[in-house]
């Protein structure tokens, strides 16, 4: 089930960074740049820390290497 969820968990995280509810006509600026650009960018930013917290603590559970997922 632990592995399920960190192989799903980047996937999910992707579809969510996707900036799907900035398509109003209306163009807010944030730092001179749209609103969904600061939102790609925090969600880029985000989904690069995410992919390397979950690498570097969970590489064993997600390869398959634990005691759980050997066949006998």
């Amino acid at each position: 089930m632990k592995r399920l969820f960190y192989l799903l968990l980047p996937i999910v995280f992707l579809i969510v960074s996707v900036p799907w509810a900035f398509v109003n006509d209306t163009e807010k600026t944030l730092f001179g740049m749209p609103d969904w650009v600061i939102y790609s960018l925090v969600s880029a930013a985000s989904f690069a820390t995410l992919m390397a917290l979950l690498i570097g603590f969970c590489w064993n559970i997600s390869a398959g290497e634990s005691d759980d997922d050997v066949i006998k």
